[in-house]
């Protein structure tokens, strides 16, 4: 109940907050399986700061010096992706912030490794 409430305030967060606060990307996706890297999945990716994330969820869980996708699959369905590397945006995710190839790393809090690409091919 507690997580529910978390990707509640999230989802409220996101979508209440001005668009240069939180960065909407259209971008495919993929978890790794033991068979190997899931299909893409063509999906609305949200780029937000350790910092804007931790304020979304009144929390210090989220690092200041990373960077976290948050993927939206249905009514409270959410996964959130620490992103590799460290932060080098200053309190907001911006353009600036995204892979200069196009693609990144991460892993949601169950573990799962992920790939976002942001780039023209995937």
């Amino acid at each position: 109940m507690r997580n529910l409430l978390k990707l509640m305030f999230i989802g409220l967060f996101i979508s209440a907050t001005p668009s240069h606060a939180v960065l909407k990307r259209e971008a495919q996706i993929r978890y790794q399986t033991q068979q190997g890297p899931s299909k893409w999945y063509k999906v609305q990716v949200n780029f937000l700061t350790g910092q804007e994330l931790s304020t979304a969820t009144s929390s210090l869980r989220y690092s200041i010096f990373k960077s976290y996708a948050v993927v939206f699959w249905g009514e409270n369905e959410a996964t959130v992706i620490e992103l590799g590397g460290y932060n080098f945006c200053s309190g907001e995710y911006t353009e600036s912030c995204l892979p200069i190839l196009g693609r990144s790393k991460g892993t949601d809090n169950e573990g799962r490794e992920w790939e976002i690409c942001t780039g023209i091919i995937c």
